[in-house]
């Protein structure tokens, strides 16, 4: 089970991710937050452990290289 959440929204879908962080934190009760792409890469993916749960909604696959890296997938 994961003890926080972070929900990434790319270009247009930043929004949308505000909005699931909202809804999945009222509903599930676990701390969420949303963050766009830059603010994650800059910062925000250090809190990020083996508890996290991410969900990235990607307009296209120009950060997937990105986040495979910071979450150590291959």
């Amino acid at each position: 089970t994961a003890k926080h959440m972070t929900i990434i929204g790319d270009k247009t879908h930043y929004g949308n991710a505000q909005e699931f962080a909202l809804k999945l934190s009222e509903t599930l009760n676990i701390p969420t937050k949303h963050s766009n792409m830059s603010e994650f890469v800059h910062g925000t993916h250090r809190g990020v452990d083996r508890n996290s749960f991410i969900i990235v909604i990607l307009t296209d696959e120009t950060h997937k290289e990105v986040i495979e890296t910071i979450i150590g997938l291959e």
